[in-house]
């Protein structure tokens, strides 16, 4: 970088930030949250499957010219964009938006109006997004939306796109679980307050992962042989 150089994260999930600044130092970074989402329908191909606004902010609260450049830059190639005094609370509203949405479109195989419309999934997600403002709330943290079940019960109702987490599974790439509701599971832990919903979606997550991955990616598995060399194993045990 250059000495006036810096970084700029809209990645999901949280612990982004904080890796930069241990790298860089605060003054060095600016962050943010992108609602535009996007789908891989073939081999070299995107799809720009919708367009909502950028936030992006100092993490000091300061309405910088360098923040103003970046918003400029990004409004004059048509990313809407607007510039934020609590980037933060933004990333931690998207988290929420997230934690409680990709992982069951993941899992189920359902778009989110799908998950909306499936009484036993949905109360599922109700379960899940419990346990996820019980941390924001012991955290004393602010997010955009007053009401967040409500948002991700209305974002759900109305929307069919497929989260990203959804097409990396079908796609046995690894997924953003860690920075999502596997984060959140950290920070659970840290406050002494239990997830048992989000733990399982983790566990299934993973789970997915390494199947889909065999599947698509690596050679057929002899079973017989792997029976064998574990039947050998557990008789030294």
């Amino acid at each position: 970088m250059k000495p006036d150089g810096f970084a700029l994260t809209l990645q999901n999930g949280i612990g982004n930030v904080e890796a930069l600044v241990d790298e860089l130092g605060g003054d060095r970074v600016i962050a943010g949250v992108s609602m535009n989402s996007a789908a891989n329908p073939a081999a070299g191909r995107s799809a720009y499957t919708n367009v909502g606004m950028t936030s992006i902010g100092e993490l000091d609260g300061r309405d910088s010219p360098r923040v103003k450049r970046v918003a400029q830059m990004l409004n004059k190639a048509e990313i809407p964009t607007e510039i934020i005094p609590d980037p933060m609370n933004w990333i931690w509203g998207k988290f929420v938006l997230n934690c409680g949405v990709n992982a069951l479109t993941a899992i189920t195989g359902l778009r989110s109006g799908e998950i909306y419309r499936t009484p036993e999934v949905s109360a599922l997600q109700d379960r899940i997004i419990d346990e996820i403002m019980a941390v924001v709330a012991r955290k004393n943290l602010t997010l955009p939306e007053k009401d967040p079940r409500r948002k991700i019960k209305d974002h759900c109702r109305v929307r069919y796109n497929k989260p990203s987490m959804m097409q990396h599974i079908e796609q046995g790439r690894r997924t953003e679980i860690d920075a999502l509701n596997g984060a959140l599971v950290r920070e659970a832990k840290s406050l002494g307050i239990a997830t048992p919903y989000n733990e399982a979606v983790v566990a299934v997550v993973k789970g997915l992962e390494k199947s889909r991955r065999q599947t698509l990616h690596e050679p057929p598995r002899d079973y017989k042989k792997l029976e064998e060399e574990a039947e050998k194993e557990a008789a030294k045990s």
